[in-house]
């Protein structure tokens, strides 16, 4: 991994490593679950994302967000 020892590549490196551990935590949290919360969290997550995709076309990029409005 050559790319790995340049600044970008340092910076890539991380943010897969992050991706990484947060895709392992959650299938943790989600081991033990049954059915009926499997279902209950997967309706969650899908309106939790339409709600960061709505805003974030309205009020712009999430680390500009105003959270006075």
């Amino acid at each position: 991994m050559l790319w790995a020892y340049l600044p970008t590549g340092f910076l890539m490196e991380q943010i897969i490593s992050t991706e990484r551990c947060a895709s392992e935590e959650i299938a943790l949290l989600l081991s033990d679950c049954s059915t009926y919360e499997m279902m209950i969290l997967l309706d969650v997550i899908k309106s939790l994302k339409a709600s960061l995709k709505e805003h974030q076309g309205r009020y712009g990029k999430p680390d500009n967000f105003d959270f006075t409005v």
